[in-house]
């Protein structure tokens, strides 16, 4: 097992290599019972009406789709044609998706070259020394440019053949158009190394992660395991060496899978998540809501979260607040 939140490139080429020899090899690297990595579903060729009842009936069942990717104008985008199209664009970087502290402003052409090894941590935040140790990689979690450029919105399907999505069509224009206040998009890109913790997706939303270029491990844990997988100080680390002296970390079923170019993870709402990149990447992220969690979905965003929402919406532009009917203002 590893002792540290954050892994070295031969710690990385060793979980890598442990993947290729299987899930026993996997359970080694990670300190657990074999019987605890179940592999993730593979599915292709899905029938709409059985996918929702089987696979996203809370709490779900994670999958890897294969053929919801092969016709995306999006699986030609590479480092270099999205450092052409949006080089001079600032983005914000972060060590790690928990690391909310530490966030640094960079030029989005300066990011391309770190990823690809070009640039080290010092070069990109242009300082003489940094505080990040050699083997904490700054990630791109921030980068949105679809409002900017809504024509990528061609290059991508945002509702996959498989599911129905109520932001793709299934409910009025102007309430898609009041949603677009909340980033439900993403485009993540890192290097070799990047990482985003355990965690769930707010909301209740579901999502998929659609692979562009590069490969990622991803670890799941079902909502029902929750508190398992959860200390004092936050979400445990699936391959550090303390993990043994929790005993709920024996009792976890672990969902593995490793994404490659054209695949597609999806996610029902509540699924805690730890990705790790193996190589340089590239993933697209889109949040769904549909019959099987809008409920859970109204309950968080319209009642438990209602303040956060009318901040969003009271920020909105004037002609979109005229568009869809916002004749009201938060008073200072």
């Amino acid at each position: 097992m590893i002792s540290k939140k954050f892994l070295t490139d031969l710690e990385i080429d060793r979980i890598s290599h442990a993947l290729e020899d299987g899930i026993s090899s996997l359970a080694r690297v990670m300190g657990v019972n074999q019987h605890q990595i179940e592999p993730v579903k593979k599915l292709s060729q899905i029938k709409k009406s059985e996918f929702g009842t089987y696979f996203l009936k809370y709490p779900g069942i994670p999958c890897v789709v294969s053929d919801a990717m092969t016709h995306w104008p999006a699986m030609q985008w590479d480092f270099q044609n999205l450092k052409d199209r949006f080089g001079n664009i600032e983005i914000m970087v972060q060590p790690s998706l928990r690391e909310k502290e530490n966030k640094y402003t960079v030029q989005f052409r300066d990011y391309i070259e770190y990823v690809l090894g070009k640039k080290n941590a010092s070069d990109l935040l242009q300082v003489g020394e940094t505080t990040i140790p050699s083997s904490e990689r700054l990630y791109g979690l921030a980068f949105h440019p679809f409002s900017t450029h809504p024509d990528l919105f061609n290059e991508f399907d945002e509702c996959p053949y498989f599911v129905e999505d109520y932001f793709s069509g299934l409910i009025g224009e102007r309430f898609r158009t009041a949603m677009r206040a909340f980033r439900h998009h993403w485009l993540f890109i890192g290097p070799k190394g990047s990482l985003s913790q355990f965690h769930s997706d707010h909301h209740d939303v579901m999502t998929y992660l659609a692979q562009i270029k590069g490969r990622k491990l991803v670890l799941l844990v079902s909502p029902n395991e929750t508190e398992k997988i959860t200390s004092p100080e936050g979400p445990l680390n699936p391959f550090s060496i303390c993990m043994h002296t929790f005993k709920s970390y024996k009792e976890v079923t672990f969902f593995a899978a490793v994404l490659e170019p054209g695949q597609m993870l999806f996610l029902p709402r509540g699924w805690n998540h730890y990705v790790l990149g193996l190589t340089p990447s590239i993933t697209l992220s889109k949040d769904i809501v549909n019959i099987f969690n809008f409920g859970e979905y109204f309950l968080n965003l319209f009642v438990r979260d209602l303040p956060y929402l009318a901040t969003k919406l009271n920020h909105l532009p004037a002609h979109v607040k005229k568009q869809i009917g916002i004749n009201w203002k938060i008073r200072d």
